[in-house]
């Protein structure tokens, strides 16, 4: 089941730039399981690129919203999406790495850790009325979706809350819309595992297949991710709807 509480799951880091510790909330999780291999990828909240501790000037200039992607083997992605797409970077390092700054001088992330934590319990819903006292009651729901990717090689394990769903009051019919959401991408290259992994929404209304729309990271002369949702695709998956708390 997904249990992970994502209202209280951080990701949190030191680097030798700034002598702090930035902790982000995690909006996403996915476990991608291939040859008895098994890696976790976590997707931070959103945020702007900010200059810290300063007595003014405290956003960047161009402004841009910053994510970023962690994986419990030591590697990350960040992206800074802007305005203005040739000034979009995506970058992935390992633990140790010098990764770029915004003045130019460059630091290493030299620790990093996914704090994941867990409700107390959790039920399936599984019928209309479930989902439809859940939803009128506002309730707290986490959502699973789990597919075979790379011709049944891979399993994909996708967890995330479910923040944006639907009830339908004159039919059965009930709906998620949510996100954001971790997954890889088959047409993705890297040499990190984490450079294959992307963000996206998903939608779904049926137990055996959903949508999502992959925000793209279009390959350069450096990975530049796109500030608009390239392409959406089709799963066939099994997806579940979890009453958590």
């Amino acid at each position: 089941m997904n249990y992970y509480d994502f209202s209280r799951s951080f990701i949190k880091w030191t680097s030798t730039r700034v002598s702090h510790t930035p902790r982000l909330q995690v909006e996403a999780a996915c476990r991608v399981i291939r040859a008895g291999r098994r890696m976790d990828f976590f997707l931070s909240a959103a945020c702007a690129g900010e200059a810290m501790y300063a007595p003014r000037g405290l956003i960047h200039q161009p402004a841009y919203e910053f994510t970023m992607i962690c994986g419990r083997d030591g590697h990350y992605m960040f992206m800074k999406c802007h305005a203005d797409e040739a000034l979009n970077v995506a970058e992935a390092h390992r633990v140790g790495e010098m990764m770029s700054t915004q003045d130019g001088r460059g630091a290493a992330i030299v620790e990093m850790t996914a704090e994941m934590r867990r409700h107390g319990k959790a039920r399936e819903l599984q019928d209309y009325d479930e989902i439809r006292d859940a939803i009128l009651r506002n309730r707290t729901l986490n959502a699973r979706t789990e597919f075979r990717a790379d011709g049944g090689r891979t399993r994909v394990v996708m967890d995330y809350p479910v923040k944006v769903c639907n009830v339908s009051h004159t039919e059965q019919r009930w709906q998620i819309d949510t996100g954001p959401v971790l997954l890889p991408d088959p047409r993705a290259r890297g040499g990190l595992a984490v450079q294959r992994m992307r963000v996206g929404y998903i939608v779904f209304n049926s137990w055996d297949w959903a949508e999502v729309a992959i925000r793209a990271l279009k390959q350069r002369r450096r990975t530049r991710p796109q500030s608009h949702f390239l392409r959406s695709v089709r799963l066939e998956c099994r997806n579940r709807i979890f009453l958590v708390g």
